[in-house]
C-alpha cells in the first residue's frame, strides 16, 4: 500500500481551496488544544491538521506530524516553513508502531486514517485487534484527548470504486478487497464512539456537519 500511496503524494498548498484544509482545522477546533500543548498528528499530509494544531499550540507548545510515506511529509515541511512555526517536527512512522515514549501528548489527532482495517462498520464489531488506537493510547498523556475526523457520507462512491478497480489494481489486491471496494464513508458515527469505547475512552463526543465541495 506505501508504493501506491507514494503515487498521492503531491504538493496541494495549505493556501489552495482544498477540502482538507477545511477538514483540519475543524478537527483541530473540536479538538481545544491549549497553548503548550503537545499534539500529535497521524497522517499527516500535507499538514491540514498538524499546521493549525502547531499555531494552537503556540511558541510553548509543540506538533509532532507522523505519515507512513516519505513523499507527504516532503510536501509538509515547505508549507511549515512558509509559515515559521519553529514548534514542529516530522517523522516518517507507521501508526500501528509509534516511536514515542508512553505518555508523551496532550492530544493525539488522526484526519481520515481509516478504522475500517480492522473493524466492520456495517455489523459494528471487530474483526482484528485495534493495533492503532493500542498505540494512541500508550502515548497519550492521563486526561488527554483523541480527536478522529472521516467521512459519513459520500456521494459517487460507485463511480470512485471503479476507478480504483481501474487504475490502483495493486491496492486493491493488497487491501485483499477483491471486487469490493472499502470506502471511508462506510465508517460512521455508531461504530467509531464503539472503537473508542472498547479502547478505553470515556466521555465521548460525536460532532456531525455536513458541507459541500466541488
Amino acid at each position: 500500500m506505501k508504493v501506491v500511496y507514494s503515487r498521492l503524494a503531491r504538493a496541494t498548498g495549505l493556501e489552495s481551496p482544498n477540502y482538507w484544509q477545511y477538514f483540519g482545522t475543524r478537527l483541530v477546533d473540536l479538538a481545544e488544544i491549549a497553548g503548550g500543548a503537545t499534539v500529535l498528528d497521524i497522517g499527516t499530509g500535507d499538514g491540514s491538521v498538524l499546521i493549525p494544531a502547531a499555531k494552537k499550540a503556540g511558541v510553548h507548545g509543540l506538533g509532532i506530524g507522523v505519515d507512513i510515506n516519505f513523499g507527504w511529509l516532503k510536501h509538509a515541511l515547505p508549507e511549515i516553513q512558509k509559515r515559521s512555526l519553529r514548534n514542529t517536527a516530522l517523522a516518517q512512522m507507521d501508526a500501528t508502531n509509534l516511536g514515542f515514549m508512553y505518555g508523551l501528548f496532550d492530544r493525539v489527532l488522526c484526519g481520515f486514517v481509516g478504522w475500517n482495517y480492522c473493524f466492520d462498520f456495517v455489523r459494528l464489531k471487530f474483526t482484528s485487534p485495534d493495533t492503532i488506537l493500542a498505540e494512541i493510547s500508550r502515548v497519550l498523556r492521563a486526561g488527554g484527548r483523541v480527536g478522529i475526523s472521516s467521512w459519513a457520507k459520500q456521494e459517487d462512491l460507485d463511480w470512485l470504486g471503479e476507478q480504483f478497480r481501474r487504475y490502483l489494481p495493486e491496492y486493491v489486491a493488497d487491501q485483499k478487497m477483491g471486487s469490493a471496494i472499502t470506502v471511508y464513508s462506510k465508517e460512521n458515527a455508531k461504530g467509531l464512539e464503539r472503537v473508542l469505547r472498547e479502547g478505553g475512552f470515556q466521555n465521548i463526543g460525536i460532532a456531525t456537519e455536513t458541507a459541500e465541495f466541488v
